[in-house]
């Protein structure tokens, strides 16, 4: 036993061994395949095998069945439309297979002779009758198929199809043969078969012909669409012709191709659409965000114009009241009230740079502007604070809203009556978003204080304040607010004071 160092021309002996086994596999693959093949791909009547050129007379090169564009050949039922493969030795075997597409479109009765419209012919003699190396025809009386070899007269066989043809669509046609047997194969399966019992011979000058019979006596063409002719040396079997009815489309992967690169420019302009319209949307975004900023910084700004508004004429109110104090010696009331009206305004100072109190605090400042207004009015009435909201100390509500409320139902409602005077708050949720603080006081009512004439201006003014402030707070924060006033009246119709409900935004 040789080692490889000892015998260095054995990997050259191995190469040629294997050289001689694909050569055999490439001969294995020929024998079994086709001698001679027409797929009629890219508009071409080019046998593949040989590269020869089939001769063509007025064709059109159409979709085949798969609709590929250029792959099959279409004949015009006319005398001039005809394909000629040519005399060559390899369509002509003595023992083999004829498989082809077709499909008739219309049954052509123009012409003489034999009534049939020809596919595929090729002579074994110059004669005008039985001469049928091979054929295979559309019988147009019968409208069925019919397959046929012939040697002469008596030596002739034929088989038809069981069920006529149906036209307008495509059809696989094959005739396989030997010297024993014809047998006849539609649409992959064995149709029929027959003894045959002559050896197949052939006319070497005459051509293979498909649309035309070639002949004067018998003069016949043909109006169909062809394609995929094959011709094989030998007989295949059943489960072959069926592999070969069942052969997908050699250009699928071409189509896989062409619909993958649509696909992908399809995605691709999906995708910048996509990406475009997302950039658009976000730069859209951000100027509404821009815009809701400087909408809610000017809303802002808009609600301090009107509070500072509305200070001024507290502080003037509360600063006259300590002059009269002053004016009247009473310098214990002035000491107190001067007091409470520094703490009340360090509240104020200390919460004007937001526009959002805690009403915890808010309810603070109320008491202290209520007592104040006690001291300044000798205590003539009594002032209550009821609260049921949660957590007051985490609620926020707009600054100084309620304040204005106040002061009227004291100035306007309280220090025009004589007798028992009463104010007072509450406050209650109304549902998650907001709240509803009612101002209940017993005093002299509207239509009384109208009559009032230096009032009554500002008791208006500080009201359309507040409206302007609801307002403006619903549209920052898309929440309905209100503000309404309710009349009271006993049974008799007399005045019981007035109640005026708001409703507050809960703010964040």
């Amino acid at each position: 036993m040789f080692s490889l160092e000892q015998t260095p021309m054995r990997p050259f002996i191995i190469l040629v061994y294997f050289s001689i086994f694909l050569r055999g596999v490439v001969i294995a693959q020929q024998h079994n395949g086709p001698a001679a093949k027409f797929t009629f791909n890219k508009g071409q009547a080019t046998e593949e095998i040989s590269g020869r050129n089939a001769k063509t007379g007025s064709v059109l090169f159409v979709n085949d069945r798969f609709g590929n564009p250029k792959s099959a050949c279409y004949l015009h039922g006319s005398p001039g439309s005809y394909l000629n493969l040519g005399t060559d030795k390899s369509l002509k075997p003595d023992i083999g297979t004829i498989a082809l597409w077709i499909k008739i479109d219309v049954a052509m009765q123009g012409g003489q002779g034999y009534q049939f419209n020809p596919i595929v012919l090729t002579k074994n003699n110059n004669g005008e009758d039985f001469n049928e190396a091979y054929a295979i025809a559309y019988d147009y009386v019968s409208k069925k198929v019919v397959v046929a070899t012939s040697l002469s007269e008596k030596l002739q066989v034929q088989l038809y199809t069981g069920d006529t043809l149906n036209l307008s669509k495509w059809h696989h046609v094959a005739m396989a043969f030997n010297n024993d047997t014809l047998a006849f194969y539609l649409d992959g399966e064995l149709n029929s078969k027959i003894q045959k019992n002559f050896r197949t011979e052939y006319l070497q000058t005459d051509s293979v012909l498909i649309g035309s019979t070639g002949s004067k006596k018998n003069e016949r063409y043909l109006c169909a669409n062809v394609d995929d002719i094959n011709i094989y040396n030998r007989v295949l079997s059943a489960d072959e012709i069926t592999e070969l009815y069942n052969q997908p489309d050699h250009n699928r992967f071409n189509s896989y191709l062409k619909w993958g690169a649509m696909f992908s420019a399809i995605a691709a302009l999906v995708a910048l659409l996509v990406w475009f319209f997302v950039r658009r949307y976000k730069y859209k975004l951000k100027q509404i965000e821009a815009y809701n900023r400087v909408k809610t910084r000017m809303a802002e700004l808009e609600t301090r114009a009107i509070r500072m508004q509305m200070n001024p004429h507290f502080m003037f109110n509360s600063l006259n009241t300590l002059q009269r104090f002053i004016l009247e010696s009473d310098f214990n009331k002035a000491h107190d009230y001067l007091a409470m009206f520094s703490k009340l305004l360090r509240r104020l100072i200390e919460s004007s740079d937001s526009e959002s109190i805690s009403l915890e605090e808010e309810m603070e400042i109320l008491k202290a502007f209520v007592d104040i207004e006690k001291l300044r009015f000798g205590n003539s009435f009594e002032f209550s604070i009821t609260n049921s909201v949660p957590e007051p100390g985490k609620i926020k509500i707009p600054f100084m809203l309620i304040q204005p409320l106040l002061e009227n139902a004291i100035w306007h409602g309280l220090l025009p009556k004589s007798g028992e005077k009463k104010l007072s708050v509450t406050f209650d949720v109304l549902d998650e978003k907001r709240l509803i603080c009612r101002v209940d006081d017993n005093g002299v009512g509207r239509q009384k204080s109208a009559k009032q004439k230096d009032p009554i201006k500002k008791r208006s003014l500080a009201l359309e304040f507040i409206k302007q402030r609801l307002e403006i707070h619903e549209k920052i924060t898309g929440l309905k607010n209100s503000l309404q006033i309710i009349d009271k009246h006993n049974t008799a119709g007399a005045s019981e004071g007035t109640l005026v409900e708001i409703i507050i935004p809960i703010m964040k």
